[in-house]
């Protein structure tokens, strides 16, 4: 389920790799602090990111046509330390 197109700055690798440094949601600009997990799949390349504030962002590129997508937010649960 798409929540709404965004505009997002990445550079591509030739072998297929994303790696978005910002974008923007909600007229807010939010940095990519790190990237998670990445793969291909019928909708698109999907990559994870975060932000500094720990919150996470699920990212779709589709390139047909080129269009980037936000479909998750949540935020990373606490490291438990027992």
């Amino acid at each position: 389920m798409k929540i709404e197109p965004i505009q997002v700055h990445a550079d591509f690798e030739s072998q297929g790799k994303v790696h978005p440094s910002a974008f923007v949601y909600q007229g807010r600009t939010i940095l990519v602090d790190s990237i998670g997990r990445q793969w291909q799949a019928g909708d698109g390349r999907h990559v994870l990111v975060m932000d500094s504030n720990l919150q996470h962002y699920h990212l779709v590129f589709q390139p047909d046509p080129e269009e980037w997508y936000l479909l998750e937010i949540g935020q990373v649960p606490p490291v438990s330390r027992a």
